[in-house]
């Protein structure tokens, strides 16, 4: 699942369920990827002032390949960066 969570991983983890997971069984291809630093929010702070808000949630049975915060898109009408990830399957 993915989207806007309005919240950072700091206040997800509470909800996990799962050790290594970071909301209820769901691990996140932003933390995965080392790429959870890029702010999602707001676009107009740059995007390392920002707060990573937006995620993409994935089970076990999915891997992260790959996960950026696109910045290229700034003052295109959103206060959200567009948050892409590339998941595999993890067998």
């Amino acid at each position: 699942m993915s989207g806007d969570f309005n919240s950072t991983l700091d206040e997800l983890e509470s909800l996990s369920t799962k050790p290594g997971a970071q909301f209820g069984e769901c691990s996140d291809a932003g933390y995965a990827a080392h790429a959870g630093a890029v702010g999602s929010w707001p676009t107009a702070l740059p995007p390392l002032l920002g707060a990573q808000i937006d995620h993409v949630m994935y089970t076990g049975a999915w891997k992260t390949v790959s996960m950026r915060v696109l910045t290229e898109e700034d003052g295109e009408g959103s206060d959200h960066r567009p948050v892409v990830a590339t998941l595999a399957p993890a067998s």
